[in-house]
C-alpha cells in the first residue's frame, strides 16, 4: 500500500509542477461532485460534474485535478467525499490535495425547475470567493450546456497571479502498530472501525488519533496520541467487572460439598469414626461419589492477561 501512496503523491506533484512550468497564471482547483437534492440520479450528477470540470479546463484559467487522482489521494487519507458540501469540509479536502481553490455545490429539482448552487472557496483563507446560482426549466439534458456558463463566470472570478505556487510538500509518514493480549480485539480509530489486533497502518506526521481497543468481556482500552514517530502500542486487556463477577459465581457454584466424616447405618443414625485414616477414607468416599471418574472435577481457571 505504501508504494501506491507514494506513487499518487509523486504523480500529483508531477502534474502540478508541469502545469506551473507551462503557465504560472493558472489556479490549482479541485471539483467536488455536485450533491443531489433530489430528482437526479447519481450517474446524472456525476456526468454534469464531469462536464463542469471540462469547461473549467477550457477557460485556461484553472488547473483542474483529475477526478480519479483526487479520489485516490483522499481515499488513502481516509477522507469521505460523500455529502461534502460545507465550506469546512471542502477546505479540509483542499489541504489534503494541495490545491488553492475548491469548487462544490448542490443541484436539485422542483417539478420541471432545476436549481444549481455553486461556491468557489479559497483553501488558505476558507473564504468563499464566488457564489453562483442558476435556475433552469426544461429537460435534464439542457443542464449540460449550463455548465459552460458556470465555468466562464467562475473563470472571471479567479484573477490570475504572476507568481508560481509552491509545490505541495509530501507529508512524512510513520507506522502505527497495535497489539493486544488476547488478540482479535476491535480497533477503532477516530470513531471509525479500522480492523482487529494485531493491526498496523501508515499515518501522516502530526495526525491526531483517538484509539479504542474493544473485546467482549474485557475493559475498553483508550489512548490519544499525536503522531511524531513510529508508534507501537501493546495492550494487556483486563477483564470487565461484570465478567469477573460471572467467573467468581461460576467458580463458587462448582465448589465440592463438605464431606461428612461418618457412616450412616441402616437405622438412619450416623456412627462417627475416630482416627485420621477413617476420616480420610470417608472423605475420599464422598468425593468419589461426587466425581465417579475419580479425576479433578474443576476446570483449569482461565488464563489472565
Amino acid at each position: 500500500m505504501k508504494w501506491k501512496v507514494v506513487l499518487i503523491f509523486a504523480l500529483s506533484g508531477f502534474i502540478f509542477g508541469t502545469v506551473h512550468a507551462q503557465s504560472a497564471k493558472k489556479k490549482n482547483i479541485a471539483v467536488i461532485d455536485l450533491d443531489s437534492r433530489g430528482g437526479l440520479s447519481k450517474a446524472e450528477v456525476g456526468t454534469l460534474t464531469d462536464r463542469l470540470r471540462s469547461m473549467l479546463v477550457r477557460t485556461h484559467t484553472f488547473t483542474v485535478v483529475d477526478r480519479g487522482l483526487m479520489e485516490d489521494v483522499l481515499s488513502e487519507q481516509g477522507f469521505q467525499m460523500s455529502g461534502c458540501t460545507s465550506t469546512d469540509c471542502a477546505v479540509e479536502a483542499g489541504k489534503i490535495l494541495g490545491v488553492e481553490q475548491m469548487l462544490s455545490g448542490t443541484i436539485g429539482r422542483l417539478g420541471k425547475l432545476y436549481t444549481i448552487d455553486i461556491i468557489l472557496i479559497d483553501v488558505s483563507t476558507s473564504q468563499i470567493i464566488k457564489s453562483l446560482t442558476r435556475d433552469y426549466r426544461g429537460e435534464v439534458e439542457g443542464l449540460v450546456g449550463l455548465m459552460k456558463s458556470l465555468a466562464d463566470e467562475l473563470a472571471g472570478a479567479a484573477p490570475a497571479e504572476t507568481k508560481p505556487v509552491a509545490k505541495k510538500k509530501i507529508p512524512k509518514k510513520y507506522t502505527l502498530s497495535l497489539n493486544s493480549y488476547p488478540s482479535g480485539a476491535q480497533v477503532i480509530i477516530n470513531s471509525k472501525q479500522a480492523g482487529t489486533t494485531p493491526y498496523s497502518i501508515k499515518v501522516n506526521e502530526n495526525m491526531k488519533l483517538d484509539i479504542q481497543i474493544k473485546k467482549a468481556n474485557y475493559q475498553t482500552f483508550q489512548k490519544s496520541l499525536l503522531v511524531k514517530k513510529d508508534e507501537e502500542v501493546n495492550i494487556n486487556l483486563k477483564y470487565s467487572d461484570a465478567y469477573k463477577k460471572y467467573l467468581a459465581a461460576k467458580q463458587k457454584k462448582k465448589e465440592p460439598p463438605v464431606a461428612k466424616t461418618g457412616v450412616k447405618s441402616s437405622s438412619g443414625m450416623w456412627w462417627w469414626i475416630g482416627g485420621g485414616v477413617a476420616v480420610a477414607a470417608t472423605v475420599a468416599y464422598f468425593l468419589i461419589q461426587d466425581n465417579p471418574q475419580g479425576t479433578n472435577a474443576f476446570p483449569e481457571p482461565p488464563s489472565r492477561p
